[in-house]
């Protein structure tokens, strides 16, 4: 019944890719929820480039010609995969999307790909350092910076504050590149930096500091 309902989506728009939502089931004493996929419909290279897209191996229904034209999958790339194919494949592919959840994905389950953080961090950043060419050229130097972030954040969450720090300050980088007008996205990154480089008990104040989030004891950034 998914798969004739993605065929129908196919078929009715002429597409050879079509990917779907799905259920996140986080184990006993939990209810059962939608996703809430990105609705990734029509040409949808630039937003997959932008960022991870819900997209899912096994939400997708592809035609095998399309498979064959990007060689298939690749297996070097060691965490978000599905992201990877997803990309190579709006090069060349409109979307489809079903709205309606497919099948279950169940985040309970230990040791999955997609609980191993330093993998997180290891396979963002494969697929930035493969894509980085189309980044550049299509959404330019501040989507180069976001990733970067991000990967940052990544290892940050893994532990791993050495590298945190490394790919903070590479976000740095594009930046200097840019004209004038970019001050905030210099602050936000230096934020970062210096966050990855403190305790976690100071850098969840500063970030509530920052996000104008309440402070302990009731209090808020700007108020009397």
């Amino acid at each position: 019944d998914s798969l004739e309902a993605r065929l129908e989506v196919a078929r009715a728009e002429g597409v050879d890719v079509v990917h779907s939502d799905c259920f996140v089931d986080r184990g006993p004493g939990t209810e059962r929820v939608v996703y809430g996929a990105r609705p990734l419909s029509g040409q949808v290279h630039r937003k997959l480039l932008e960022a991870h897209g819900g997209v899912s191996y096994p939400g997708l229904l592809v035609k095998r010609s399309a498979l064959e034209q990007i060689g298939y999958l690749d297996e070097s790339i060691i965490s978000h995969q599905e992201w990877d194919t997803a990309i190579r494949l709006a090069r060349f592919h409109a979307f489809g999307f079903l709205a309606r959840p497919t099948f279950t994905y169940y985040q309970r389950a230990e040791g999955t790909i997609s609980g191993n953080k330093p993998n997180q961090a290891l396979g963002h950043l494969q697929i930035v350092k493969k894509h980085k060419t189309d980044i550049l050229r299509i959404l330019g130097p501040a989507s180069l910076a976001w990733h970067y972030s991000h990967v940052a954040q990544h290892f940050e969450a893994a532990g791993d504050r050495s590298r945190a720090r490394y790919w903070h300050l590479r976000s740095l980088l594009p930046v200097l590149r840019w004209p004038k007008g970019r001050a905030a996205i210099w602050r936000d990154a230096m934020g970062e930096l210096m966050l990855a480089c403190i305790p976690s008990p100071a850098k969840r104040l500063l970030r509530a500091i920052r996000a104008g989030r309440p402070l302990p004891g009731g209090e808020q950034r700007g108020t009397k």
